[in-house]
């Protein structure tokens, strides 16, 4: 149920740009999360690699664990 809660508040959040998902990025988000089933973390990272934007949140620690390499700025 909490996963589902998740991602209604992402789908629904103003500013949050959802991309055709048919488009083979599901396999794509599922590779980061490798088992994880985190569907907004996943959709998080895989937003970060492609924009090569920074990830303002809360969740830095967490988020890195999926990829090393994508840049946070973290929230107080």
């Amino acid at each position: 149920m909490s996963t589902q809660v998740e991602l209604f508040e992402l789908v629904t959040t103003p500013g949050v740009k959802i991309d055709d998902f048919t488009q083979g990025k599901v396999g794509e988000i599922a590779e980061i999360l490798d088992g994880s089933r985190d569907i907004t973390a996943g959709h998080v990272v895989w937003c970060a690699r492609n924009t090569k934007w920074p990830i303002l949140t809360d969740r830095g620690r967490e988020l890195v664990q999926y990829d090393q390499h994508i840049a946070i700025d973290p929230l107080p």
